[in-house]
Parts: C-alpha cells; structure tokens; sequence
C-alpha cells in the first residue's frame, strides 16, 4: 500500500511538506522554524505578492512582531538561499508598498511513502497528540488560584494587548488604531497607567515619525505626568516623558529622564539605544558606542544606524559604511536610515549615489521633509537655485514646520525681493528659537552666512559646537558656508571640532570594552 507526498520544486530548492525537509542542490538546507515558515508561505502563494501582514498572521501566528522583524526575517532568508546558490538567481522580490513575492517558478510533484514509512508518521503523528491532549488535561484540571502564564493573558485589558500590537507595527494607520484602542482601555479605568503611556508613546511616535503637529504633544506631557505620579517607580513613565521632551529637542531634560528609566529597569535595551542616539547627537561618542555595543544582538529598530552614525563622526568611514548598507538593507523602508546613508554619500562627494537612494526612497512612499532638502542641498552644490528651490518647497510641503526646511527655503530666496519687514518677521519666528537642538545652531547660522553676517554665522556655529555640535566634515561641504571657508574665525571652529572627535577617537581605541577588531574595515 502506497501514500502521496507532495514535493515542492522551484529553481534549485525541493521542499519536502511531510518532513518540512529543504534541499538546495541536492544538499540538506537547515533553516530556522520562522525562515522555513516564511519560505514556504512565499513558495506556496507565488506567484502572488504576500503581504506583511499576510506573513505576520501566518508565520508569527499569536506572537506580537512588527514589520521590521518581517524585514529582517526575509534578509535572513535570502542570505540563507544565496549561500550556495548560482550567481544572478534571484529568489524574493521586494514589492513596494505591498510585500514579498516568490519569484521563480514553483512546480508541484508527487512521490509516493510505502506502507511502512507511512505507518510509522501516523504513529509519531498520534503520540504527539497524546503529549498535547494529556499536558492540556493536567494544566486544566490545576487549582484555578495558580498564577499561570495563560491565566495571566486571559486577564489583562484586551484593549490593551491590541493597542500594542498595533502601536509595534510603526506605521501611522496601525498608530491611530493603537490611539483609539489605548483611550478605550483609559475610559474603562481613569488611572490606567499603562493606557496613558501607551497614549503618550503613540502620541510621540506620530509627531516625530509622520509629521504631525508638536502640539499634540501637550496631551502626552500631561498624560505621562499623571503616570509618573500615580506609579512614579515606573521606567516606562519616565521614558514616555523623555520620549516627549526628546521629540520638542530638549535633549539635556530627554538624557535624564531615559537614564532615571534605565535605573528603574536596567534591562531596558531599547531605551538604552535611544540614550545613545541622544548622546551622539550631544557629541558624547564613546558614551554612545559603549551604549550600542552593549545592545548588539537586540534587534532594536536604529542600532545599525545608530552605530554607522557613530562611526561616522568618529572618523572610522570604511566601517562607517558597512553598518549603514546593514542598516539599510534591513530596514529599506526606514526613512531616517535613507536619510543618515544619502548625507554619508554627500558628506564623501558621492552627490549621484546619494540622489539615487533618496529618490528611490521617494517612489517607495516614503515622504519626510529631510530628503527633499537633501535633494536640494545637492542641486545648491550644482549651482542650480531654481531645482534647489523646487525641492525645498516640497519639503514645506510634507511639513510646513520643519525647521531646517524653512531655514533652507528662505536662504535660496535671500536675493529675491523681500521686505525688510518680511526678513524681520522671519528672524523673530525662526531665528530666536532657542533648542537644545546642536542642528538648530547650525541651521541659523547657515542663514546668516548667506545674508553675509558672517560674525554672527560663526557665534552660531561656537554655540553648535558647545550643544555637542561635531560634524565638522558636513558643514565644509554646505553651500552658504563656501564665502567663509578660509576664514580664521571658521577654521578654529572646524579645528576645534576635529581635535574633539580625535581625541575621543583614541579614547574608543583604548577602550577595554571594545570587541577585538570592531574596527578592522577587512572583517567586513
């Protein structure tokens, strides 16, 4: 007596669906429980697109992932393939906006089992059935005053759960569906601190993530305030508000609340990583390396860039642009990535290959005002005012408060005929904004340059740099600037900020904490 097998065949792969076996030119692949998933629910739809959510429902079934970890699951999956497979072969296409797609053809065929062999799977397959049916019995038949995990989920606020789900798929729809589910559970129960957290994260991600209006962060001030008051040995509170304060570039007052919520909960990766972003940012590169070190293996959204950023400013290029293309490759569709790799590209005179990732940034989606002045930065480099103009009025477009595009916007319209008035009004809304910010120094004293008050300009540029300002690389390469490039005055800025990075340079080289070898361009 015989039974049918059915064996999936597609380019250089066979997949065994009885013995969930795969071989790949003939040898025994070995993949991991979700990259086999994955694989065979790509394989099993092609050559139809699966959408993430598709991939999420299906492979991670009840466990709460967002599509970073479906990004990253599918750059594992085709490392795995293309280990041993033939140049040019290519075996999941990115569709933008939509999914994944198997690509090549997929064919289906029949082998049979003898009597034996099938005998012995159904013998193995009613075993494990008597292990589940009896391990349900005994969990059943428990006290039901047991803390079980089960009961545990059974218990908590359904809003809650779902809030979260939604809230850690990072994108705005998913977001306002996280909002309304986590205002539900707070109507339910006026001092449900986890409600407000979830609120003011939701909040905070809207504004800083998909460019809505900072004032709706006065709700989430208020909100994590309240938590933090109600439960004040809370990290997550703390966080919520440094997150705020961190979003309306209060860097020094974010800084002391993530590291009050660190103390609470130590085990924090992920507030960790921000801490380091933040300390980054505040020039303090060796505090942040050390911080990133300590979080590889996390899995947090922005290490790759956190580290690639890092790198950067200390000097360290070639490895700088490894963990950016690592970043990138990862997280495709994360605009702060796209953004971070095109000034990279700038910052090393690869003005074509900057372009070319904001651009296909842009026919993917993805709108923030950084890119198109970017865009408009390069076209300033070419000497073409009027593509430059163009760009930096789309990026008042996708947010007409950005800061650094209504800086850049009025700097190509400096010669133009505006009022004396209409300079003023400017200066007294944009240039007296005061901000922890290190850019916003920087941003005012770009204009200032370009309206020739030079000594102004470099008093903007001393003030960047006491912010944590260091990028000194950057700002040679910034259009408005070229008038002062030999300036005595500039030139000991630029100095000052070069010595600082080399001295914390070596200080990173010193360091006992340094894995072997970090450094070595050649491991990569």
């Amino acid at each position: 007596m015989t039974n049918t097998n059915q064996f999936l065949v597609t380019e250089d792969l066979t997949i065994n669906q009885l013995t969930q076996q795969v071989t790949h030119n003939g040898s025994l692949l070995l993949l991991p429980d979700l990259s086999y998933r994955t694989l065979l629910l790509l394989i099993e739809k092609a050559p139809n697109t699966v959408s993430v959510d598709q991939l999420i429902e299906n492979v991670w079934q009840d466990i709460e992932v967002s599509s970073e970890t479906v990004t990253q699951r599918i750059a594992l999956l085709r490392k795995s393939l293309n280990t041993n497979s033939k140049p040019g072969i290519n075996y999941i296409s990115s569709i933008r906006n939509k999914g994944y797609r198997w690509v090549p053809e997929v064919k289906t065929i029949n082998k049979t089992l003898n009597n034996s062999n099938h005998y012995r799977l159904w013998m193995l397959l009613i075993t494990v059935v008597l292990v589940i049916a009896s391990s349900w019995f005994y969990f059943a038949n428990q006290p039901k005053n047991q803390n079980t995990s089960f009961q545990t989920t059974q218990s908590k606020d359904e809003f809650l759960s779902q809030a979260w789900l939604y809230l850690n798929k990072h994108d705005l729809p998913s977001n306002k569906i996280a909002l309304d589910l986590f205002r539900k559970s707070l109507a339910n129960n006026s001092e449900n601190t986890e409600a407000m957290i979830g609120i003011s994260f939701a909040i905070s991600h809207q504004v800083t993530k998909y460019n809505q209006p900072n004032n709706l962060l006065d709700e989430a001030e208020i909100l994590a305030n309240k938590a933090i008051k109600l439960s004040p040995n809370n990290a997550d509170a703390w966080i919520a508000l440094g997150f705020i304060k961190d979003a309306r570039g209060e860097i020094d007052h974010a800084i002391e609340l993530y590291k009050k919520g660190i103390k609470i909960n130590p085990d924090d990766v992920s507030t960790k990583s921000s801490l380091a972003y933040l300390y980054s940012q505040k020039g303090k590169l060796v505090e942040a390396m050390k911080l990133n070190i300590e979080s590889i293996g996390s899995k947090q959204t922005y290490l790759n860039l956190q580290i690639a950023n890092t790198l950067e400013l200390l000097g360290f290029d070639s490895v700088a642009e490894h963990w950016y293309h690592k970043a990138d490759e990862l997280s495709p569709d994360n605009v702060f990535v796209t953004h971070q790799l095109a000034r990279f590209y700038i910052s090393n005179d690869q003005n074509s290959k900057a372009k070319e990732v904001i651009e296909s940034a842009m026919k993917r989606g993805i709108k923030r005002p950084e890119l198109n002045v970017l865009l408009g930065i390069i076209e300033l480099m070419n000497k073409d005012n009027e593509k430059a103009t163009v760009n930096f009025k789309n990026a008042l477009k996708v947010d007409a408060d950005d800061f650094e595009a209504n800086i850049w916007n009025k700097i190509v319209s400096t010669n133009n005929q505006n009022s004396i008035a209409e300079k003023e009004k400017f200066e007294a809304q944009w240039l007296e904004e005061s901000a922890d910010w290190p850019d916003v120094e920087v941003f005012k004293a770009l204009y200032l340059a370009q309206n020739n008050r030079f000594e102004e300009s470099i008093q903007s540029l001393e003030k960047a740099y006491i912010n944590g300002y260091i990028n000194h690389k950057w700002l040679k390469k910034l259009p408005p600037f070229y008038p002062i490039k030999d300036n005595p005055e500039f030139l000991r800025v630029i100095e000052t900020m070069q010595n600082n990075t080399s001295k914390q340079r070596q200080q990173l080289l010193n360091a006992d904490w340094l894995p072997v070898s970090f450094l070595d361009p050649q491991k990569y």
